[in-house]
Protein backbone atom coordinates (compact mmCIF):
# COMPACT_ATOMS: atom_id res chain seq x y z
CA UNK A 1 0.00 0.00 0.00
CA UNK A 2 1.59 3.66 -0.23
CA UNK A 3 1.94 5.51 2.45
CA UNK A 4 3.32 9.10 3.00
CA UNK A 5 6.89 9.54 4.54
CA UNK A 6 6.68 12.07 7.39
CA UNK A 7 9.09 15.55 6.72
CA UNK A 8 11.54 15.18 9.07
CA UNK A 9 11.95 17.47 11.28
CA UNK A 10 14.74 20.27 10.87
CA UNK A 11 16.29 20.11 14.44
CA UNK A 12 16.90 16.72 14.41
CA UNK A 13 18.60 17.46 10.71
CA UNK A 14 20.66 19.13 11.59
CA UNK A 15 21.99 17.16 14.54
CA UNK A 16 22.45 14.25 12.41
CA UNK A 17 24.63 17.16 10.17
CA UNK A 18 26.09 18.86 12.95
CA UNK A 19 27.41 15.15 14.04
CA UNK A 20 28.84 14.01 10.76
CA UNK A 21 30.80 17.46 10.11
CA UNK A 22 32.30 16.94 12.90
CA UNK A 23 34.01 14.01 12.18
CA UNK A 24 35.27 15.70 8.67
CA UNK A 25 36.31 18.54 10.34
CA UNK A 26 38.49 16.75 13.27
CA UNK A 27 41.84 18.47 13.69
CA UNK A 28 40.86 21.24 11.80
CA UNK A 29 42.75 24.72 13.05
CA UNK A 30 40.30 26.35 15.65
CA UNK A 31 41.33 29.60 14.89
CA UNK A 32 39.75 29.49 11.83
CA UNK A 33 36.17 28.41 13.00
CA UNK A 34 34.16 31.23 14.41
CA UNK A 35 31.08 30.09 15.61
CA UNK A 36 29.17 33.14 15.30
CA UNK A 37 30.26 33.39 11.35
CA UNK A 38 29.37 29.43 11.19
CA UNK A 39 25.64 30.43 12.64
CA UNK A 40 25.02 32.65 9.92
CA UNK A 41 26.69 30.84 7.09
CA UNK A 42 24.60 28.28 7.83
CA UNK A 43 20.88 29.61 8.69
CA UNK A 44 20.95 32.04 6.12
CA UNK A 45 22.08 29.74 3.81
CA UNK A 46 23.43 26.46 4.01
CA UNK A 47 20.34 25.11 5.73
CA UNK A 48 17.77 26.47 2.77
CA UNK A 49 18.91 23.17 0.97
CA UNK A 50 19.58 20.70 4.04
CA UNK A 51 15.59 19.17 3.67
CA UNK A 52 16.08 15.40 4.01
CA UNK A 53 18.73 12.61 5.26
CA UNK A 54 19.66 12.07 1.58
CA UNK A 55 20.73 15.92 1.26
CA UNK A 56 22.89 15.65 4.55
CA UNK A 57 24.86 12.35 3.10
CA UNK A 58 25.41 13.87 -0.05
CA UNK A 59 27.19 16.90 1.46
CA UNK A 60 29.00 14.65 3.85
CA UNK A 61 30.00 12.25 1.74
CA UNK A 62 31.29 14.91 -0.81
CA UNK A 63 33.11 16.63 2.46
CA UNK A 64 34.79 13.35 3.55
CA UNK A 65 36.82 13.15 0.08
CA UNK A 66 37.25 17.05 -0.82
CA UNK A 67 37.93 18.45 2.64
CA UNK A 68 40.90 16.33 3.63
CA UNK A 69 42.76 17.19 0.30
CA UNK A 70 42.56 21.13 1.29
CA UNK A 71 42.56 21.01 4.96
CA UNK A 72 44.76 23.41 6.83
CA UNK A 73 44.42 25.34 3.00
CA UNK A 74 40.88 26.56 3.07
CA UNK A 75 38.55 28.20 5.57
CA UNK A 76 36.35 25.03 6.59
CA UNK A 77 32.91 27.01 7.00
CA UNK A 78 33.52 28.65 3.65
CA UNK A 79 34.32 25.17 2.04
CA UNK A 80 31.24 23.71 3.50
CA UNK A 81 29.59 26.68 1.71
CA UNK A 82 30.95 26.35 -1.79
CA UNK A 83 30.68 22.66 -1.82
CA UNK A 84 26.84 23.11 -0.59
CA UNK A 85 26.48 25.41 -4.05
CA UNK A 86 28.25 22.48 -6.00
CA UNK A 87 25.91 20.11 -5.31
CA UNK A 88 22.64 22.14 -4.44
CA UNK A 89 22.66 24.65 -6.72
CA UNK A 90 25.59 23.79 -9.39
CA UNK A 91 24.39 26.99 -11.47
CA UNK A 92 25.98 29.44 -8.86
CA UNK A 93 29.02 27.34 -8.12
CA UNK A 94 29.84 27.72 -11.87
CA UNK A 95 29.63 31.23 -12.10
CA UNK A 96 31.58 31.98 -9.28
CA UNK A 97 34.77 29.91 -9.88
CA UNK A 98 34.39 30.80 -13.89
CA UNK A 99 34.20 34.96 -12.35
CA UNK A 100 36.40 34.96 -9.23
CA UNK A 101 37.33 38.92 -10.25
CA UNK A 102 33.46 39.56 -9.22
CA UNK A 103 33.49 37.48 -6.09
CA UNK A 104 36.49 38.03 -4.26
CA UNK A 105 38.09 41.11 -2.83
CA UNK A 106 36.34 44.17 -1.71
CA UNK A 107 34.89 47.33 -3.92
CA UNK A 108 37.19 50.65 -2.78
CA UNK A 109 34.76 53.09 -0.82
CA UNK A 110 35.92 56.08 -2.54
CA UNK A 111 35.83 54.22 -6.44
CA UNK A 112 33.81 55.79 -9.01
CA UNK A 113 30.42 54.76 -8.88
CA UNK A 114 31.00 53.18 -12.35
CA UNK A 115 32.68 50.55 -10.97
CA UNK A 116 29.86 49.81 -8.10
CA UNK A 117 27.19 50.12 -11.17
CA UNK A 118 28.95 47.41 -13.50
CA UNK A 119 29.10 44.67 -10.56
CA UNK A 120 25.55 45.17 -9.82
CA UNK A 121 24.15 44.84 -13.48
CA UNK A 122 26.49 41.53 -13.69
CA UNK A 123 25.42 40.02 -10.39
CA UNK A 124 21.62 40.87 -10.61
CA UNK A 125 21.51 39.47 -14.23
CA UNK A 126 22.56 35.91 -13.17
CA UNK A 127 20.83 36.21 -10.19
CA UNK A 128 17.62 36.16 -12.14
CA UNK A 129 18.72 32.71 -13.80
CA UNK A 130 18.55 31.07 -9.83
CA UNK A 131 14.66 29.78 -8.97
CA UNK A 132 12.70 32.30 -7.20
CA UNK A 133 11.85 30.11 -3.95
CA UNK A 134 15.81 29.32 -3.26
CA UNK A 135 17.11 33.58 -4.30
CA UNK A 136 16.82 34.83 -1.22
CA UNK A 137 18.87 32.18 0.72
CA UNK A 138 21.68 32.20 -2.11
CA UNK A 139 22.40 35.65 -1.90
CA UNK A 140 22.31 35.72 1.86
CA UNK A 141 25.05 32.81 1.51
CA UNK A 142 27.27 35.02 -1.00
CA UNK A 143 26.99 38.07 0.93
CA UNK A 144 28.48 36.02 4.05
CA UNK A 145 31.40 34.32 2.05
CA UNK A 146 31.97 37.13 -0.43
CA UNK A 147 31.35 40.31 1.56
CA UNK A 148 31.77 42.44 -2.00
CA UNK A 149 28.39 41.14 -2.99
CA UNK A 150 27.05 43.22 0.16
CA UNK A 151 27.97 46.64 -2.18
CA UNK A 152 25.69 44.56 -4.46
CA UNK A 153 22.65 44.00 -2.36
CA UNK A 154 22.89 45.64 0.53
CA UNK A 155 24.63 49.05 0.14
CA UNK A 156 27.49 48.10 2.41
CA UNK A 157 31.42 48.28 1.69
CA UNK A 158 34.25 46.92 2.56
CA UNK A 159 37.83 48.91 2.50
CA UNK A 160 40.88 47.24 1.39
CA UNK A 161 42.21 46.98 4.97
CA UNK A 162 40.09 43.82 5.40
CA UNK A 163 42.31 41.64 2.49
CA UNK A 164 44.74 41.04 4.91
CA UNK A 165 42.34 39.77 7.52
CA UNK A 166 40.59 37.36 4.75
CA UNK A 167 44.13 36.11 3.55
CA UNK A 168 44.97 35.03 7.47
CA UNK A 169 41.88 33.14 7.95
CA UNK A 170 41.68 31.44 4.49
CA UNK A 171 39.00 32.96 3.46
CA UNK A 172 37.28 32.51 -0.60
CA UNK A 173 36.63 36.18 -1.08
CA UNK A 174 40.41 36.81 -0.72
CA UNK A 175 42.00 36.64 -4.24
CA UNK A 176 45.00 35.04 -3.09
CA UNK A 177 43.15 32.07 -1.17
CA UNK A 178 40.22 31.77 -4.11
CA UNK A 179 41.45 29.29 -6.47
CA UNK A 180 42.27 26.46 -3.95
CA UNK A 181 38.38 26.12 -3.23
CA UNK A 182 37.88 25.03 -7.08
CA UNK A 183 41.70 23.37 -7.81
CA UNK A 184 41.51 20.77 -4.59
CA UNK A 185 45.65 21.52 -4.69
CA UNK A 186 47.55 25.34 -3.91
CA UNK A 187 47.90 27.19 -7.15
CA UNK A 188 51.81 26.84 -8.78
CA UNK A 189 54.21 29.36 -7.18
CA UNK A 190 51.66 30.31 -4.28
CA UNK A 191 52.52 29.88 -0.33
CA UNK A 192 50.04 27.13 1.54
CA UNK A 193 49.13 27.61 4.66
CA UNK A 194 51.22 25.05 5.97
CA UNK A 195 54.55 25.80 4.53
CA UNK A 196 53.31 29.66 5.99
CA UNK A 197 53.87 28.20 9.31
CA UNK A 198 56.80 25.92 8.85
CA UNK A 199 58.89 28.77 7.13
CA UNK A 200 57.87 30.91 9.97
CA UNK A 201 59.32 28.07 12.81
CA UNK A 202 62.48 29.02 11.35
CA UNK A 203 62.05 32.89 12.52
CA UNK A 204 64.17 31.93 15.94
CA UNK A 205 67.53 31.58 13.93
CA UNK A 206 68.26 34.42 11.76
CA UNK A 207 70.86 32.22 9.51
CA UNK A 208 68.03 29.69 8.96
CA UNK A 209 65.53 32.63 8.31
CA UNK A 210 67.94 33.86 5.70
CA UNK A 211 68.46 30.72 3.92
CA UNK A 212 64.92 30.03 4.04
CA UNK A 213 64.53 33.50 2.01
CA UNK A 214 67.27 33.00 -0.48
CA UNK A 215 65.70 29.77 -1.12
CA UNK A 216 62.62 30.98 -2.21
CA UNK A 217 64.04 33.45 -4.70
CA UNK A 218 65.52 31.39 -6.45
CA UNK A 219 62.18 29.37 -6.75
CA UNK A 220 59.87 30.71 -9.96
CA UNK A 221 55.92 31.37 -10.21
CA UNK A 222 53.88 30.63 -13.52
CA UNK A 223 54.68 34.40 -14.31
CA UNK A 224 58.31 34.30 -14.12
CA UNK A 225 59.03 36.47 -10.56
CA UNK A 226 60.37 34.35 -7.53
CA UNK A 227 58.50 32.66 -4.84
CA UNK A 228 59.40 34.91 -2.11
CA UNK A 229 57.60 37.79 -3.93
CA UNK A 230 54.52 35.75 -2.59
CA UNK A 231 56.31 35.07 0.40
CA UNK A 232 56.67 38.68 1.29
CA UNK A 233 53.39 39.42 0.98
CA UNK A 234 51.72 36.58 3.06
CA UNK A 235 54.68 37.75 5.80
CA UNK A 236 53.71 41.05 6.02
CA UNK A 237 49.69 39.91 7.25
CA UNK A 238 51.56 37.91 9.98
CA UNK A 239 53.32 40.95 11.38
CA UNK A 240 50.64 42.73 14.10
CA UNK A 241 50.63 39.78 16.61
CA UNK A 242 51.73 36.41 14.99
CA UNK A 243 55.38 36.87 14.60
CA UNK A 244 56.08 36.69 18.64
CA UNK A 245 58.22 39.51 19.46
CA UNK A 246 61.26 37.31 20.48
CA UNK A 247 61.95 36.70 17.07
CA UNK A 248 61.87 40.48 15.67
CA UNK A 249 65.60 40.58 15.96
CA UNK A 250 66.27 37.48 14.06
CA UNK A 251 63.96 38.75 11.41
CA UNK A 252 65.47 41.84 10.86
CA UNK A 253 68.98 40.22 10.79
CA UNK A 254 68.06 37.75 8.74
CA UNK A 255 66.86 40.73 5.93
CA UNK A 256 70.11 42.93 6.45
CA UNK A 257 72.41 39.57 6.36
CA UNK A 258 70.18 38.56 2.86
CA UNK A 259 67.94 41.22 1.70
CA UNK A 260 70.23 42.42 -1.65
CA UNK A 261 70.37 38.70 -2.91
CA UNK A 262 66.56 38.96 -3.14
CA UNK A 263 66.40 42.16 -5.24
CA UNK A 264 66.16 40.40 -8.68
CA UNK A 265 65.28 41.98 -12.42
CA UNK A 266 62.54 39.42 -12.70
CA UNK A 267 60.12 40.99 -9.91
CA UNK A 268 60.56 44.22 -10.36
CA UNK A 269 57.48 44.41 -12.38
CA UNK A 270 57.35 47.07 -14.74
CA UNK A 271 54.07 49.53 -14.26
CA UNK A 272 52.90 52.58 -12.38
CA UNK A 273 51.13 50.94 -9.97
CA UNK A 274 53.94 48.32 -9.57
CA UNK A 275 56.36 48.02 -6.12
CA UNK A 276 59.45 45.71 -5.82
CA UNK A 277 61.36 43.60 -3.47
CA UNK A 278 62.60 46.46 -1.67
CA UNK A 279 59.39 48.07 -0.90
CA UNK A 280 58.20 44.62 0.21
CA UNK A 281 60.81 44.32 2.77
CA UNK A 282 60.65 47.37 3.88
CA UNK A 283 57.55 47.65 4.88
CA UNK A 284 58.16 44.37 6.87
CA UNK A 285 60.55 45.69 8.98
CA UNK A 286 58.62 49.22 9.61
CA UNK A 287 55.85 47.01 10.74
CA UNK A 288 58.08 44.63 13.17
CA UNK A 289 60.13 47.75 14.40
CA UNK A 290 56.57 49.43 15.29
CA UNK A 291 56.05 47.36 17.66
CA UNK A 292 59.02 47.77 19.79
CA UNK A 293 57.79 50.09 22.09
CA UNK A 294 61.00 51.89 23.45
CA UNK A 295 62.80 53.58 21.28
CA UNK A 296 66.59 52.69 22.70
CA UNK A 297 65.27 48.89 22.52
CA UNK A 298 64.63 49.57 18.96
CA UNK A 299 67.37 51.25 18.19
CA UNK A 300 69.64 48.87 19.84
CA UNK A 301 67.67 46.02 17.28
CA UNK A 302 68.44 47.83 14.76
CA UNK A 303 71.88 48.69 15.07
CA UNK A 304 73.18 44.76 16.07
CA UNK A 305 71.40 43.53 12.89
CA UNK A 306 72.95 45.85 10.65
CA UNK A 307 76.40 45.68 12.07
CA UNK A 308 75.51 41.54 11.80
CA UNK A 309 74.33 42.00 7.47
CA UNK A 310 76.09 42.45 4.80
CA UNK A 311 73.16 43.49 2.63
CA UNK A 312 74.15 47.11 2.42
CA UNK A 313 71.63 48.40 -0.14
CA UNK A 314 68.67 46.70 2.37
CA UNK A 315 70.86 49.01 4.84
CA UNK A 316 70.68 52.43 3.22
CA UNK A 317 67.76 52.13 2.50
CA UNK A 318 66.11 51.50 5.63
CA UNK A 319 68.63 54.22 7.26
CA UNK A 320 67.03 56.81 4.17
CA UNK A 321 63.67 55.81 5.29
CA UNK A 322 64.27 56.08 8.80
CA UNK A 323 66.00 60.24 8.06
CA UNK A 324 62.40 61.00 5.96
CA UNK A 325 60.77 60.94 9.08
CA UNK A 326 63.36 63.72 10.18
CA UNK A 327 62.84 65.52 7.06
CA UNK A 328 66.01 64.50 5.21
CA UNK A 329 66.44 62.24 1.87
CA UNK A 330 63.73 64.75 -0.38
CA UNK A 331 61.16 64.03 2.34
CA UNK A 332 58.23 66.82 1.84
CA UNK A 333 57.81 67.43 5.43
CA UNK A 334 59.07 66.21 9.14
CA UNK A 335 57.09 63.90 11.00
CA UNK A 336 56.24 64.43 14.74
CA UNK A 337 58.26 63.51 16.81
CA UNK A 338 56.48 60.90 18.68
CA UNK A 339 56.21 58.76 15.45
CA UNK A 340 59.89 59.03 14.47
CA UNK A 341 60.82 55.14 15.05
CA UNK A 342 64.60 56.54 16.00
CA UNK A 343 66.03 59.57 17.83
CA UNK A 344 67.99 61.59 15.70
CA UNK A 345 71.15 60.50 17.62
CA UNK A 346 70.61 57.37 16.94
CA UNK A 347 69.84 58.22 13.02
CA UNK A 348 73.47 59.63 12.83
CA UNK A 349 75.10 56.19 14.57
CA UNK A 350 72.96 54.22 12.02
CA UNK A 351 74.00 56.61 9.17
CA UNK A 352 77.70 55.65 10.18
CA UNK A 353 77.06 51.92 10.07
CA UNK A 354 75.71 52.17 6.76
CA UNK A 355 78.54 53.98 5.42
CA UNK A 356 80.93 52.20 6.36
CA UNK A 357 79.22 49.00 4.59
CA UNK A 358 79.14 50.86 1.55
CA UNK A 359 82.67 51.51 2.27
CA UNK A 360 83.35 47.78 2.30
CA UNK A 361 81.95 47.10 -0.78
CA UNK A 362 83.62 50.52 -2.65
CA UNK A 363 86.68 48.05 -1.98
CA UNK A 364 86.03 45.32 -4.49
CA UNK A 365 83.71 45.37 -7.16
CA UNK A 366 80.43 44.80 -5.40
CA UNK A 367 79.13 48.20 -5.68
CA UNK A 368 78.69 49.01 -9.14
CA UNK A 369 76.73 45.44 -9.62
CA UNK A 370 74.00 46.73 -6.98
CA UNK A 371 70.31 47.57 -7.52
CA UNK A 372 69.72 51.76 -6.69
CA UNK A 373 73.22 52.51 -7.14
CA UNK A 374 72.74 56.34 -7.52
CA UNK A 375 70.86 56.55 -4.38
CA UNK A 376 73.64 54.46 -2.85
CA UNK A 377 76.30 57.26 -4.16
CA UNK A 378 74.56 60.26 -2.98
CA UNK A 379 74.16 59.25 0.79
CA UNK A 380 77.76 57.65 0.73
CA UNK A 381 78.41 61.45 -0.24
CA UNK A 382 76.38 63.27 2.32
CA UNK A 383 77.65 61.07 5.31
CA UNK A 384 81.94 61.05 4.26
CA UNK A 385 81.44 64.68 5.01
CA UNK A 386 84.63 66.20 4.63
CA UNK A 387 86.13 62.64 2.68
CA UNK A 388 83.48 63.11 -0.29
CA UNK A 389 86.59 63.19 -2.61
CA UNK A 390 86.69 59.45 -1.60
CA UNK A 391 83.25 58.99 -3.77
CA UNK A 392 84.55 60.96 -6.94
CA UNK A 393 87.67 58.84 -6.90
CA UNK A 394 85.81 55.67 -6.35
CA UNK A 395 83.89 56.54 -9.75
CA UNK A 396 87.13 58.07 -11.23
CA UNK A 397 88.24 53.66 -11.03
CA UNK A 398 85.13 52.75 -12.17
CA UNK A 399 85.07 54.30 -15.59
CA UNK A 400 88.58 54.33 -16.70
CA UNK A 401 87.71 51.96 -18.93
CA UNK A 402 84.96 51.89 -21.49
CA UNK A 403 83.13 48.64 -19.64
CA UNK A 404 82.96 50.32 -16.32
CA UNK A 405 81.54 53.63 -18.10
CA UNK A 406 78.77 51.77 -19.96
CA UNK A 407 77.85 49.61 -16.00
CA UNK A 408 77.96 53.37 -14.68
CA UNK A 409 75.95 55.04 -17.25
CA UNK A 410 73.31 51.97 -17.23
CA UNK A 411 73.20 52.52 -13.55
CA UNK A 412 71.97 55.42 -14.01
CA UNK A 413 69.26 55.14 -16.75
CA UNK A 414 65.60 55.72 -14.86
CA UNK A 415 62.46 53.87 -16.35
CA UNK A 416 59.33 56.17 -15.69
CA UNK A 417 56.39 54.99 -16.25
CA UNK A 418 53.42 57.18 -17.54
CA UNK A 419 49.68 56.42 -17.83
CA UNK A 420 48.52 56.38 -21.59
CA UNK A 421 44.93 55.66 -22.45
CA UNK A 422 45.68 53.95 -25.71
CA UNK A 423 48.85 51.87 -24.87
CA UNK A 424 48.47 51.34 -20.59
CA UNK A 425 51.93 52.30 -19.33
CA UNK A 426 54.18 54.25 -21.43
CA UNK A 427 57.56 53.70 -20.82
CA UNK A 428 59.80 57.09 -20.84
CA UNK A 429 63.81 56.71 -20.51
CA UNK A 430 65.63 59.31 -18.43
CA UNK A 431 69.45 59.56 -17.71
CA UNK A 432 69.60 63.29 -15.43
CA UNK A 433 72.69 64.66 -16.02
CA UNK A 434 72.00 66.38 -12.94
CA UNK A 435 72.07 62.84 -10.67
CA UNK A 436 75.39 62.40 -12.64
CA UNK A 437 77.16 65.64 -11.85
CA UNK A 438 78.11 65.09 -8.31
CA UNK A 439 80.37 62.43 -9.31
CA UNK A 440 82.04 63.32 -12.86
CA UNK A 441 81.54 66.17 -15.43
CA UNK A 442 79.67 65.30 -17.94
CA UNK A 443 81.81 67.28 -20.50
CA UNK A 444 84.90 65.53 -19.90
CA UNK A 445 83.71 61.89 -21.12
CA UNK A 446 81.16 63.01 -23.73
CA UNK A 447 84.04 62.24 -26.00
CA UNK A 448 84.22 58.80 -25.07
CA UNK A 449 80.53 58.12 -24.65
CA UNK A 450 80.08 58.87 -28.47
CA UNK A 451 82.90 56.39 -29.25
CA UNK A 452 81.27 53.76 -27.29
CA UNK A 453 77.87 54.46 -28.79
CA UNK A 454 79.23 53.09 -31.97
CA UNK A 455 80.77 49.81 -31.06
CA UNK A 456 79.04 46.06 -31.47
CA UNK A 457 78.18 44.20 -28.16
CA UNK A 458 76.12 46.64 -26.07
CA UNK A 459 72.97 45.13 -24.49
CA UNK A 460 69.79 46.65 -25.15
CA UNK A 461 69.72 48.58 -22.13
CA UNK A 462 73.35 50.11 -22.16
CA UNK A 463 72.90 50.83 -25.53
CA UNK A 464 69.72 53.03 -24.18
CA UNK A 465 71.89 54.68 -21.15
CA UNK A 466 74.93 55.68 -23.76
CA UNK A 467 72.52 57.07 -26.46
CA UNK A 468 70.50 58.68 -23.64
CA UNK A 469 73.54 59.99 -21.81
CA UNK A 470 74.32 62.09 -25.18
CA UNK A 471 71.06 63.16 -26.34
CA UNK A 472 70.12 64.93 -22.91
CA UNK A 473 73.85 65.96 -23.19
CA UNK A 474 73.09 67.91 -26.31
CA UNK A 475 69.92 68.68 -25.27
CA UNK A 476 71.41 70.68 -22.11
CA UNK A 477 74.05 72.26 -24.19
CA UNK A 478 71.42 74.01 -26.32
CA UNK A 479 69.43 74.83 -22.67
CA UNK A 480 66.26 72.57 -23.87
CA UNK A 481 64.38 70.94 -21.47
CA UNK A 482 64.91 66.75 -21.73
CA UNK A 483 61.80 66.10 -20.07
CA UNK A 484 60.37 66.53 -23.65
CA UNK A 485 62.96 63.71 -24.70
CA UNK A 486 61.37 60.48 -25.53
CA UNK A 487 63.20 57.10 -26.34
Amino acid sequence: MPFELPIPDKTSLRRILFGRLAGILDDSPNKLFDQTYWYNVYFEGIDYFITTPRDIVRLTNALSVTYPVVKGEVNPIDFIAVETLRLFCPVVYDIIRKNPAAFAGHIDTYGPATDVNAIKSFHNSWINHVKEEARESVKRLLMHIFPKLKAVWSNIRNDANWESTWRKQLRICSQDIFSTYFRLAIPEGSISNTEMKAILTLAYDANAFGAKLIELSNQKCPDGTSRVSVFLDRLEDYTNKEIESKYIPSILEAFFCVGDQLLRPEDEQPGIFSFGIDIRIGRIIWRLLERIRDETERFEVLKKAMEKGEAFVTIVGEVVSLGQQHGKYGANQLSPEEERLISAQHLQELEKIALNKVRDAAKGDRLIQVPHLPLILHCWRDWAGEEEEEVKGWVRRVICDDEGLVKFLEQFLQKIFRLSPSDGDAVIYRLDLQQLEPFLNPSEIIDRVKRVAEKTGLTETQRIAVNKFIQEYEIAQQRKNPDNLLY
